[in-house]
């Protein structure tokens, strides 16, 4: 089971556009939003500023026939994010400076999907963002109508493969539209917004890690043109925890290579007694991170039962490292599922010092030591973990 990390966490709260941001040097002034909706008579249009943990109501106008309106509002010279929605029938986002002036056209049944805007720079690429993205979901959701009517097709594994395949493309076409949009507006706070575009609801379509450099090119751009802002300020933070975290993960994975000697663990067994790893030399062992909340763990457990009933008296120890939160789930867990080896845990959770040490961010992972302590293969699980044994012990 993956762990939900700090990076990820900057994200979401990124990708909610909530911060608010600092004026710039320039004197505020009013900005004009101004447009016309068809479909829209008797329908309120309202119009709210996303603040760091809300969004503020401005200003709100009912629609006559005509389906015009206009809004002015004073705004600081820094560009600021705002929603635009008429009742519950869509909505769409806005980036407003001070010398806006700028119209909206769209039909009010579905102004998420039709609107159009003229007038303002920033927004048009938001626009042009969001309907490039729905029209990518489309596609998805019609994956997923594909998938729900052949769901008892006897071949529904190849299906599923084919239909695959089709989303990595529409993925694909995406993350190259976003990138491309980004290249040729990096210094605009629209990119801020465009950084954090996800295709459905959990999937971002830019990964902090593998795409660093476009984070880094809107990073350069907006913090040069408006520094004061909270939008750049944001992302120049986010910029250097995540290279902070990727030179820890390089040094972890530096020191947990095979070839490498496994660092030293050395903590509390459920009955409090401090234990070294490394008073196990001598003997090939599996050091195993796991959980008793960890479903794929605790199905991989049986097989550890097995190889250890096998090997155990040839020289094979396990020494499993716990990222358990709770005593009482940890210990129940190894009595239920007849863990009869060596076990350790400080209790914190993905804070757990060792998984930090060894660079753990999924679970179940496993290293296997050499009997002088040198990680020999890591994560080997079902039959690979008994070949292995069988290999070296046999």
């Amino acid at each position: 089971m993956k762990r939900f990390n700090i990076i990820l966490l900057i994200i979401l709260f990124a990708n909610a556009i909530i911060f608010s941001s600092c004026a710039g040097n320039k004197e505020p002034k009013n900005y004009i939003v101004k447009g016309k909706f068809e479909n829209a008579n008797g329908k309120t249009v309202h119009l709210g500023k996303l603040t760091a943990t809300d969004i503020t109501p401005v200003d709100s106008f009912l629609l006559t026939e005509d389906g015009e309106f206009e809004f002015s509002q004073l705004v600081n010279s820094s560009p600021e994010f705002y929603l635009l929605r008429i009742d519950k029938t869509g909505y769409l986002y806005l980036l407003i400076d001070s010398a806006d002036n700028f119209t909206i056209s769209g039909d009010a049944e579905n102004i998420t999907k039709t609107y159009s805007i003229d007038g303002s720079v920033d927004s048009k690429i938001i626009q042009e963002a969001s309907q490039h993205n729905f029209i990518s979901l489309a596609k998805i959701d019609s994956i997923g109508k594909v998938y729900q009517e052949n769901i008892n097709h006897p071949k529904i594994d190849s299906v599923k493969s084919a239909l695959d395949k089709v989303y990595e493309s529409i993925f694909t076409k995406e993350k190259a539209f976003v990138q491309n949009l980004i290249k040729n507006n990096p210094s605009s706070i629209a990119s801020y917004m465009i950084l954090y575009q996800q295709l459905g609801n959990q999937n971002f379509v830019l990964n902090p890690q593998d795409d660093i450099e476009y984070y880094e090119m809107v990073d350069k751009g907006i913090f040069a043109k408006y520094p004061k802002s909270q939008y750049a300020q944001s992302l120049h933070t986010t910029i250097a925890q995540i290279k902070e975290q990727s030179a820890m993960e390089k040094v972890a994975s530096n020191t947990t290579a095979v070839g490498s000697i496994a660092p030293e663990i050395e903590l509390t067994n459920p009955d409090g007694k401090i234990i070294k790893l490394s008073d196990f030399k001598g003997q090939y062992v599996l050091l195993d991170f796991w959980a008793s909340w960890c479903r794929p763990c605790r199905g991989e457990n049986p097989n550890l039962v097995a190889n250890y009933a096998k090997y155990h008296t040839k020289g094979f120890e396990i020494f499993q490292v716990s990222l358990d939160k709770s005593n009482e789930a940890w210990v129940n867990a190894i009595s239920k599922d007849n863990l009869n080896w060596i076990h350790v845990s400080d209790l914190k959770y993905w804070d757990a010092a060792p998984a930090k040490l060894y660079n753990i961010r999924s679970i179940p992972a496993s290293f296997l030591l050499d009997k002088e302590g040198k990680i020999i293969a890591t994560n080997l699980r079902g039959p690979a973990l008994g070949n292995k044994l069988s290999e070296l012990l046999d």
